[in-house]
């Protein structure tokens, strides 16, 4: 296959899992990403949990009222680190230099933060089990909400990325990333006191609007469309902020 001069090459999968698999290795080696997971789940389970028992619902409507605000606050603890600490250690110049693409870089990074997220899921399922012993819950409708997670999480994932690839600092990145999240979380209540087009317009940025659907098992296109148009944005924010870094 024939390339144009200039053009940029093909994005090699093997250089972005091998990238990943490299931060992977790096967080299984320390104790904070599993202390940041075991806090997530803790704070996940306990609020399901107590609607189980004081309500008696067996469903998973509690969990997933909560799952935006603790994605803003826990994906962007996930991605702090994955540019900054290259940054500040001085290890991306190493790694800049080495036949790796700057998407390539970005798409690595991505995938081992989605590992955080991918656990998180995992989690939650766990969580069913005694929801099938206690009662009938509509698997199916819950199964679509986890999927409406996985793409909320991906979207907030990539906006913490993005923060991160901007600065050296780790807490530079935790709070620039929380703030992206927490105004796309919320826009959809601050919609409520704006009234005509501006209002409608927010109420369409926020996710809450968009999270909702999965939460009521309904798969929509235009959902779906949003999360992944908001994800690639993030994400083409954080290969700029790589490629000025590298020219710099």
């Amino acid at each position: 296959m024939m390339f144009s001069v200039g053009s940029p090459p093909p994005m090699r999968f093997s250089r972005v899992v091998g990238l990943a698999r490299k931060e992977w290795a790096e967080q299984a080696n320390g104790s904070m990403w599993f202390l940041t997971l075991g806090l997530l789940l803790f704070l996940l389970g306990w609020t399901q949990t107590s609607s189980l028992f004081l309500n008696g619902q067996a469903d998973l409507l509690e969990y997933f009222d909560v799952l935006p605000f603790l994605f803003a606050v826990f994906m962007p603890a996930f991605t702090m680190r994955l540019f900054a600490e290259e940054y500040r250690l001085g290890t991306f110049d190493l790694l800049a230099a080495q036949p790796v693409s700057d998407a390539e870089l970005v798409a690595g990074k991505f995938l081992a933060a989605l590992g955080g997220l991918g656990a998180t899921l995992l989690g939650g399922h766990a969580l069913l089990l005694p929801l099938v012993f206690l009662g009938r819950p509509d698997v199916q409708a819950i199964e679509v909400s986890f999927v409406g997670a996985a793409f909320l999480g991906a979207f907030f994932s990539a906006l913490g990325l993005w923060a991160s690839a901007a600065t050296r600092s780790q807490a530079i990145a935790l709070l620039t990333g929380f703030l992206f999240c927490f105004a796309f979380v919320g826009l959809g209540p601050a919609s409520r006191y704006v009234a005509g087009p501006v209002g409608d317009t927010l109420a369409f940025l926020g996710v809450d609007r968009h999270f909702d659907a999965f939460r009521r098992g309904v798969i929509d296109a235009r959902d779906v469309l949003y999360f992944v148009s908001g994800t690639a944005a993030a994400l083409a924010g954080a290969y700029s902020a790589v490629a000025g870094r590298r020219w710099r």
